[in-house]
C-alpha cells in the first residue's frame, strides 16, 4: 500500500510523458504471454499431460501420498513443489515445466507402479519441455513486467531487447523444434 502511495506522490510531482500512462507497463506481460503462446501451441499436448499428471498427484490425500512414496523410492528430496499451470499465464506453465521437469523419474515411477497415471509424456514430449525451459528468459521478464504496484518503466527498454536478443539467437539454432516454436514468437513479437 505504501508503495502504491508512493507512485501517486511521484506521478503527481514529475512531469513524466503521456501524463505517467507508461509508469507501468503491465500491458506487456500481457504482450509477452501472447506471444509465448504462440511458440507452445505445438507443445499443447505436452502441456495437458504433465497438467493432468500434476492434477493427478495432487488429485486426492492417498495421490499426495503415492507421489510422496514414489519421490522416497526415486530417492529424491521433495523440494520443489509440484505447481500446476494457469492456462492463460505463461510464467504459470514455465513454473509448472520446471518443478515437472525436476519430478520426471517420479512421474515415471508412478506409471511403472500405477495404471491410473496414464499421462505420463513420452520421452520426445519430455526433451522439449527441457528445451523449452531454456527460454527461462521470457519468463523472468514476464515476471518483472507483472509487477503491478511497482514503477516498470525503467525496466522496458532493456527487457524488450532481452526478449528480442534471445528469440533471435533461437532462431539461428540448428535444433528444429525450437526454430519452429522461436519463429512463431519472433514473427509476433515482431508484430507488436
Amino acid at each position: 500500500m505504501i508503495c502504491h502511495l508512493c507512485v501517486n506522490m511521484l506521478k503527481s510531482h514529475l512531469k513524466l510523458l503521456c501524463d505517467g500512462d507508461y509508469f507501468r507497463v503491465r500491458w506487456h506481460a500481457h504482450i509477452l504471454n501472447l506471444i509465448v503462446k504462440e511458440g507452445l501451441k505445438d507443445m499443447d499436448e505436452a502441456v495437458v499431460k504433465v497438467r493432468e499428471c500434476v492434477k493427478y498427484c495432487k488429485g486426492s490425500q492417498v495421490r499426495k501420498q503415492r507421489f510422496l512414496e514414489s519421490v522416497k523410492v526415486c530417492d529424491f528430496i521433495y523440494s520443489k513443489r509440484l505447481r500446476q499451470n494457469v492456462p492463460t499465464r505463461w510464467n504459470s506453465t514455465y513454473l509448472m515445466f520446471d518443478s515437472a521437469i525436476y519430478y520426471k523419474r517420479v512421474f515415471n515411477h508412478l506409471e511403472a507402479i500405477n495404471g491410473n497415471f496414464t499421462h505420463y509424456p513420452r520421452f520426445n514430449k519430455w526433451v522439449n519441455i527441457e528445451k523449452l525451459c531454456g527460454l527461462r528468459v521470457l519468463y523472468e521478464v514476464t515476471c518483472a513486467f507483472s509487477r503491478s504496484k511497482y514503477p516498470t518503466f525503467n525496466l522496458y527498454s532493456s527487457n524488450v531487447v532481452r526478449n528480442r536478443l534471445v528469440l533471435n539467437d533461437e532462431l539461428g539454432c540448428d535444433d528444429a523444434f525450437m526454430k519452429n516454436i522461436t519463429t512463431r514468437m519472433f514473427a509476433k513479437f515482431e508484430k507488436y
